[in-house]
């Protein structure tokens, strides 16, 4: 499997597609922590401003988040991008795969990134729609249990697709 994993990223368009995805990945995130600041922005800005704006995303996310909130972040984002460049590198070998768990440990990630008790990108506005928003600090991890799971689902599937890949790479 390693040396499928060599193969993948030997090429540089892999290599830019997993920067690329890691990037906007971190994009998505500032943008989604910081929407009423966004939406404020939105139309008063020149192209230039927004540029700069975006750029101190990297300052807000690592200010609004603990130390090992940012690790699983930044673990999770990596995980999403090896991802979807493996899926890039199946589309390209014209192999079947059958795993779309990565895909919903995805969304699962992005909807348990921070803290879900209180305030997570997604999770917090869907939970407190319903009535549970403070229910998640009872939990033994104070609802950061939604993002182990999330990783944990992202991991597997990455590795279940990577398996699948050496299979169709390494079949003669």
């Amino acid at each position: 499997m390693l040396h499928t994993l060599q193969e993948i990223f030997s090429q540089k368009k892999r290599i830019t597609i997993f920067i690329i995805v890691v990037l906007s990945c971190w994009v998505l995130v500032g943008i989604y922590q910081h929407a009423p600041t966004f939406y404020a922005l939105w139309g008063v800005l020149t192209v230039l401003e927004w540029i700069t704006f975006v750029a101190s995303f990297s300052e807000l996310i690592i200010s609004n988040i603990s130390t090992l909130g940012l690790v699983i972040l930044i673990l999770n984002i990596m995980g999403i991008a090896l991802y979807i460049t493996m899926k890039v590198y199946a589309y390209q070998l014209q192999a079947r795969t059958k795993s779309t768990t990565g895909v919903v440990a995805s969304i699962l990630v992005f909807f348990g990134i921070g803290c879900a008790s209180c305030g997570s990108l997604a999770f917090i506005s869907i939970v407190s729609f319903f009535g549970f928003g403070s229910a998640l600090a009872i939990l033994p991890f104070a609802g950061r249990e939604i993002t182990y799971v999330a990783m944990l689902l992202l991991i597997v599937s990455n590795y279940v697709l990577l398996k699948q890949l050496a299979k169709k790479t390494c079949a003669v």
